[in-house]
């Protein structure tokens, strides 16, 4: 961890949030209160002024204030006092608490804010570790205690873990984390809050998060109370007013920095969030059900992934929406060139908000109109210290890095520059070539591969694997941008693989290799078998005089061929499971029940959940072009069903009721108008 030599309070802030606001008064941001203090700062201080907006399933817009809130944050305090039993004295040394939950939004965030204010360090794990992964993690961190949310698939997760670790001679407890109806019960009145707290010492640590867990294992990054202060005031160096504003943070998880800085936010500038109703077995994020969201709550600022992005520009009445927000906000993720190119020409305002976990958000926080030279440019924020470092490469790039300062602390430094400690964040950038300090994002010199669904894959230490295959001479992984990774193969003995039968029995004689990377690999890094593709024996890989694959020269020849295959997955079915011979019930759901448990590679209750069990964008894909092949072969219309048709009806029951109701009555719609046209014919 970097330690900071400064102290607050620091300098005055150049812009105040909640100007001649009636309900917000902007907190003390001196380093006098920590984040969790701020909470209930806006308790006292700004009572009535909203905190959270949602859309209940009734249709009615809930909005909860401060005021609200904060028993709720401190219940959830009390509640885990109850739970861990015991809160060190050192505040300088806090007990870590480890959360492995997929709760929504308002009880995750009441949770984690409940945590600090009851005097620990919260551990937020992502679901898609491994386990493997997550019990890595928690022996790093000596975590004793794991508080574990509701789904199959998290619990036997957490139980693998503890088990890995029980079997090192370490015991960890599994708690429940509370429900939104714990934290905000129907009758509140009774309730007596906790006392005032005193401020921690502000270079202790706060929280931990952890990078995408892509590498061999999940990097731990942990936060200090003075870097989440500072991720506070992030706003307070930009151009626009927050307070009042309506910030769409439907797609924001709290186990990753992209999902805190509104974390941060919310309580220092006044700004509103937006987020998707509580439920037990929270709503699985998808672009229509978001944008209807948005829409509904009446939505100003939307931070979006560029895989949502992608659908709503195909949608000529979701653009014009778009139109008239005040800013449709990026990051963590590429967007394609040609659908930002098309968004900025339709007059959507495009704000690219870069960041990362070791530096919290430091592109221009919120400017207050659109970059006039280019959506994919930004300029970096001023409360940073930051220098780019030349590449001296053919494409002129630059290494960002940071240095610490009196109102920027990366949590690490790695390397030095000019004789100075820096934090060197593997991101690449090319400058404008006329506007000085606007830069724009070139690509990682790690080559970490970002996909579009804002997660990251580390692609070496799967490659490795793959390539001690004796059947295999190189591999190199793909998909920036995309909503999944593949991998190029170059064999050891080359062969065409236009001849379907030749490619099919290459692809099964390494899979076993290829099941032990994506059995090592979170499941966003996973491998299908559809996903890869073999080097053409007039197109070898272009090598390094060291004898390694020049990786973008060499995955730039197979351009033509990735599009190709993602294309086909976007259009993949199981066609070797049989068609049911009619769309009655027991067949129906006797057919969901093989493609769920091919795509799925487990057999699942009918009423199982394929969220909690981990089903995801690519696997419901692949779900749902199987049924709508089936629905071609009996000439049932498919344009009614949409794009997350599966995760709207997530059961095998559901989803057989649904096609049982589609294919029935298309049939029947059909034999009426073939009697009605034989009937005008008579």
């Amino acid at each position: 961890m970097a330690s900071s030599a400064f102290e607050f309070p620091i300098d005055a802030l150049p812009f105040n949030q909640g100007v001649g606001s009636k309900t917000f008064t902007q907190p003390p941001l001196d380093g006098s209160l920590a984040l969790h203090q701020l909470y209930d700062y806006n308790a006292e201080h700004s009572p009535n002024h909203p905190l959270y907006v949602y859309d209940s399933p009734d249709g009615e817009i809930k909005w909860m204030t401060w005021g609200e809130t904060r028993p709720a944050i401190h219940r959830a305090a009390k509640f885990a006092m109850g739970a861990v039993g015991h809160v060190s004295k050192d505040s300088s040394s806090p007990i870590i608490v480890g959360i492995l939950a997929n709760a929504d939004t308002i009880t995750f965030q009441c949770f984690v804010i409940g945590l600090l204010r009851a005097g620990y360090q919260p551990f937020s794990i992502s679901i898609r570790n491994s386990n493997i992964g997550v019990a890595n993690m928690l022996m790093q961190t000596s975590v004793a205690h794991l508080f574990v949310g509701e789904g199959d698939s998290i619990h036997y997760c957490a139980k693998s873990a503890v088990e890995e670790m029980r079997s090192k001679g370490k015991e960890v407890e599994i708690l429940r984390i509370p429900s939104f109806d714990e934290l905000f019960p129907a009758d509140p009145t009774g309730f007596e809050l906790l006392p005032p707290v005193s401020t921690p010492d502000l270079n202790s640590p706060a929280l931990i998060l952890h990078s995408s867990g892509s590498t061999a294992f999940p990097k731990l990054r942990v936060l200090t109370h003075r870097m989440l202060l500072e991720w506070a005031r992030t706003p307070c160096f930009g151009e626009r007013d927050l307070c009042g504003e309506v910030l769409a943070v439907h797609v924001l998880l709290l186990y990753q920095a992209s999902g805190f800085f509104h974390t941060c936010w919310a309580p220092s500038s006044g700004v509103i969030l937006s987020a998707f109703g509580p439920k037990w077995s929270p709503i699985v994020p998808t672009a229509p059900r978001m944008l209807s969201s948005c829409k509904a709550t009446g939505v100003t600022i939307l931070f979006a992934i560029p895989s949502f992005m992608e659908v709503w520009a195909a949608e000529a009445e979701s653009v014009e929406w778009l139109k008239q927000l005040k800013g449709l906000t990026f990051g963590g993720a590429p967007l394609s060139k040609n659908v930002g190119d098309f968004l900025e020409a339709k007059g959507v305002p495009l704000w690219h908000l870069y960041g990362a976990t070791e530096v919290g958000v430091v592109a221009s926080c919120m400017p207050k109109k659109a970059i006039a030279f280019g959506w994919q440019y930004m300029f970096l924020s001023p409360f940073t210290n930051h220098v780019m470092i030349p590449q001296n490469d053919e494409d002129d790039t630059f290494e960002l890095a940071f240095i610490p300062c009196a109102s920027h602390t990366p949590c690490l430094t790695n390397g030095t520059f000019d004789g100075k400690e820096v934090y060197m964040t593997s991101d690449l950038f090319i400058k404008h070539p006329t506007v000085e300090g606007l830069y724009s994002v070139y690509g990682r010199s790690d080559d970490q591969i970002m996909l579009s669904t804002g997660e990251k894959t580390n692609p070496a230490p799967l490659e490795h694997i793959i390539s001690r295959c004796p059947m295999v001479q190189t591999s190199l992984m793909f998909g920036r941008g995309k909503f999944q990774n593949g991998i190029i193969i170059e064999p050891k003995e080359a062969f065409d693989p236009s001849d379907a039968k030749k490619l099919s029995r290459y692809r099964n004689s390494i899979w076993s290799f290829v099941e032990e990377a994506n059995a090592f690999a979170p499941t966003h890094s996973r491998i299908f078998k559809e996903m890869i593709i073999v080097c053409k024996p007039n197109k070898p890989f272009e090598y390094t005089a060291k004898g390694n694959a020049r990786r973008h020269p060499s995955i730039a020849m197979y351009n033509e061929e990735i599009e190709t295959v993602y294309k086909a997955v976007e259009e993949s079915s199981l066609v070797d499971i049989p068609t049911p011979a009619s769309w009655e019930l027991a067949e129906a759901t006797e057919f969901i029940r093989s493609i769920v448990a091919r795509v799925m590679k487990v057999d699942l209750p009918d009423d199982a959940d394929f969220v909690e069990h981990g089903c995801d964008s690519l696997q419901a894909t692949w779900i749902r072009n199987s049924i709508l092949h089936a629905f071609r072969e009996t000439s049932v219309p498919v344009h009614e069903v949409q794009p997350e048709f599966v995760f709207l009806h997530p059961t095998i029951r559901a989803l057989a009721e649904t096609v049982e109701t589609i294919g029935k009555t298309k049939l029947k719609s059909q034999r009426v108008n073939r009697w009605s046209v034989t009937q005008r014919m008579e």
